[in-house]
């Protein structure tokens, strides 16, 4: 094989130089392919029994994922930080999470909300063991800070075991949060 070189004389690429001149180039074809925005990355802050002082959680009006309402005007609080939550008609729970390097810098964009839980029995007959939503946020600089849940607002919602929700865009799983539910 043969390399040319022009008329730069071989002896001026010394493996010091070489390996520099390697280690930039690579370095430079790394930038070109990774994205400005980086990785979306997600954290959960804190996640609990929630309350509220206003109208409460208004209910997304789609019957396939009761319980799984959505903040409305509504000031919701963490009344007590913990994972495991008593089976009890009107207990709310969730978690505030944060989101950064987001691809959009200012404005609305929408995740997904993954919730599975044991089988339920619904009076309708089918016996669901989850459910996925679309959740608008707003971002700012690139960011968001969000608050998701589940209502209990049925008795055949009162199913004890573990709840697992993802928090997903674009199917990348960004962050997510376990609770065990009980019969108190």
């Amino acid at each position: 094989m043969t390399v040319d070189f022009g008329a730069v004389p071989l002896r001026l690429f010394s493996m010091k130089r070489l390996s520099a001149s390697l280690m930039v180039g690579a370095f430079l074809m790394f930038c070109a392919a990774t994205p400005e925005t980086g990785q979306i990355r997600g954290k959960v802050h804190i996640y609990g029994i929630m309350t509220s002082a206003g109208p409460g959680l208004v209910k997304n009006g789609s019957e396939a994922s009761p319980g799984a309402g959505k903040a409305a005007d509504v000031q919701v609080q963490i009344k007590s930080a913990t994972n495991r939550i008593p089976a009890v008609l009107h207990t709310r729970f969730g978690f505030v999470y944060s989101l950064t390097n987001l691809p959009v810098a200012n404005g609305n964009m929408t995740v997904t909300k993954i919730v599975k839980h044991p089988k339920m029995k619904r009076p309708t007959g089918d016996s669901p063991t989850g459910s996925i939503s679309d959740e608008p946020i707003t971002v700012r600089n690139g960011g968001a800070i969000a608050i998701t849940g589940y209502a209990f607002d049925n008795e055949y919602e009162l199913v004890p075991g573990i709840w697992d929700f993802e928090i997903k865009y674009k199917d990348n799983l960004i962050c997510t949060q376990r609770f065990t539910v009980f019969k108190p």
